[in-house]
């Protein structure tokens, strides 16, 4: 603990990771302006179960929606890196009864040094964060990021509670059924002024809400202008989203699970349970869980739906509006130009739209010979840069053209879409081609390797050349094999992102 007296603001700072536990006795509260405290996790980083990490994540939310009454304002940021980080708490203006809330905090985060005469309190706090817990469903939080991170944890501690405790298990899923098909009711609900379910591949929220503001008070980067109706066709088993220059393949068993959460939620109430939902899941508690024998009645099932369909400009995600919940899908990809040739041979009616998602019409004819290879990769950085899917914080260019870099061109993680996500780090390989060939498989090598050695869970390559179907197989062998995400810029994606963005096409071309 350190007190600054030489600030023009008077601050207390009081670290509950430490070995000592503060001495707050001292501390005159009526004369601070802010108050700084930093919050444990200790099992992130130490421990192989979700348990332990709800438990520190509830104990961390119930000290800060304490702390946040005892103050004007709270700021919170989660320290760097996976182990054991400290969640920074900022509260401003705060009050003299932050005094007895912190020494009850000490109490919790620091129980090895407990004295027998405090052993009845301690056991007091643990039951009030047990009613806390009770309480979040109905909870309006100052911190609705740590709640949610805690939920997100909750949800996938659920195969540990199967096992381990199955009545606790069993009365979680009668209670929030939504969590059979992933989904948990995000706390920002009460902040964006409806209900929103969030799961690590999905969002549902009520039509009502407004999506930039959804996006905003989430913290995503996406806009509602820059997504394009599409319209959704089945084909040969698959099912497709066609919008203006782009092919999405549309992720149905996603979107079931994200529509079984829409219905759940807006049943609890009735009097019967709905289990029978479940019955065409096989394993409820996993994404895949639709069994491929159901493939046509699932697609009979989506396409009686009246609902509008939108892809982003990226093609990573779709919206789904159905007049009463809007679906977000994400980890979409567009079709490669093989995929979409193969595609417009079987839909006649939709050909002007899918030749033009092909690349078959509307060239930019760009210079591609007039770059140099450094000049090519600085182009690609700038793509990846104007790209809302990824964080331009953590943006990368590793050294100069054909240096040895390691295989890594560009490096970057994705935006973080909620609290409890993981953003995946994604390497790019940059490759100008400009004597008019496509890039093959023999263009790229050791892609295993390079994905292995710097943990990356996306892989893409930015070529001003077609590329090779050969290529496209080599790569769906290594990233699969690895679950690894991939998202490809051939000569037809970086035209359609340069079309974009006028302003990369002024910088690299005449």
């Amino acid at each position: 603990m350190s007190e600054a007296t030489n600030r023009p603001r008077k601050v207390l700072e009081v670290d509950f990771s430490a070995e000592d536990r503060p001495d707050l006795n001292e501390v005159d509260f009526r004369g601070l302006d802010l108050v700084i405290v930093h919050i444990p996790l200790p099992s992130f980083g130490s421990s192989n179960s979700h348990i332990d990490l709800c438990s520190d994540l509830l104990d961390a939310s119930w000290a800060l929606e304490k702390l946040a009454t005892d103050a004007e304002r709270i700021e919170t940021t989660v320290g760097d890196g996976y182990f054991k980080p400290n969640i920074i708490a900022k509260l401003h203006q705060p009050r003299s009864s932050m005094h007895a809330t912190l020494v009850d905090c000490a109490l919790v985060f620091m129980d090895y040094d407990v004295d027998p005469s405090e052993t009845g309190r301690l056991q007091d706090l643990r039951g009030q964060i047990a009613d806390y817990e009770d309480m979040l469903p109905t909870l309006v939080p100052a911190v609705p990021d740590i709640v949610d991170q805690y939920l997100a944890n909750l949800m996938a501690a659920n195969g540990e509670f199967q096992s381990e405790a199955p009545d606790f298990y069993e009365d979680q899923m009668r209670a929030f059924p939504e969590c059979r098909v992933g989904y948990f009711k995000s706390a920002y609900s009460s902040r964006i002024g409806g209900d929103c379910y969030a799961s690590h591949d999905g969002w549902v929220i009520d039509a009502a809400i407004e999506v930039d503001d959804f996006f905003a008070r989430s913290g995503q980067h996406f806009r509602l202008n820059d997504f394009r109706q599409g319209e959704l066709f089945m084909l040969s088993g698959g099912a497709f989203v066609c919008s203006e220059r782009q092919v999405i393949e549309f992720p149905s068993t996603q979107y079931l699970r994200s529509l079984v959460c829409a219905s759940v939620v807006h049943s609890k109430d009735e009097d019967h349970y709905l289990s029978d939902l479940y019955c065409w899941l096989g394993d409820t508690t996993t994404p895949k869980g639709l069994r491929n024998e159901d493939g046509a009645w699932r697609q009979h099932f989506i396409a009686k739906r009246s609902a509008e369909y939108f892809v982003h400009e990226t093609g990573s995600i779709v919206l789904v509006n159905d007049g009463r919940h809007r679906h977000f899908l994400y980890d979409t990809r567009y079709l490669n130009l093989f995929a979409v040739k193969a595609v417009r041979d079987g839909v006649a009616g939709l050909l002007d739209k899918l030749s033009a998602a092909a690349g078959l019409s509307d060239r930019l004819n760009l210079d591609w010979a007039s770059l140099s290879d450094e000049r090519f990769e600085e182009l690609c950085y700038d793509v990846i840069y104007s790209d809302p899917n990824f964080d331009t914080n953590t943006i990368r260019k590793h050294g100069k053209s054909r240096s040895r870099d390691g295989g890594r061109d560009i490096e970057v993680h994705e935006v973080r879409r909620w609290q409890g996500g993981n953003p995946r780090k994604w390497i790019f390989q940059c490759k100008l081609v400009t004597n008019g060939s496509s890039l093959g498989a023999t263009k790229l090598v050791d892609v295993g390797d390079m994905l292995d050695h710097y943990g990356a869970h996306g892989f893409g390559v930015m070529t001003s050349a077609l590329i090779d179907a050969t290529l496209y197989d080599k790569l769906d062998r290594v990233c699969d094999k690895r679950d690894v995400m991939q998202r490809h810029f051939s000569i037809l994606e970086l035209e359609r992102a340069i079309a974009r963005h006028p302003g990369i096409r002024k910088r690299y071309f005449l």
